[in-house]
């Protein structure tokens, strides 16, 4: 059973919280069949966000970052 089709989900653990935020609403309206979700994470008493050493994770989330453009010429 489908409550709706866009959602958010926020955590908090070690004081620091994270974001995710999917939209089935997006995916179907631009047809897309598989997704990357990158979830920003950030410290819960300064606000600011955790920077991620990770050069791997950063350069996959640009990769598959969506373009509009190449959807829209497909």
């Amino acid at each position: 059973m489908r409550i709706s089709k866009d959602f958010i989900l926020f955590t908090k653990k070690d004081n620091i919280g994270t974001c995710l935020f999917i939209s089935r609403t997006f995916h179907d309206e631009q047809h897309i069949s598989q997704i990357i979700c990158p979830m920003p994470c950030f410290d819960l008493t300064t606000q600011q966000p955790v920077q991620n050493t990770d050069d791997d994770q950063i350069n996959g989330t640009l990769t598959y970052t969506y373009d509009r453009s190449k959807h829209e010429l497909e």
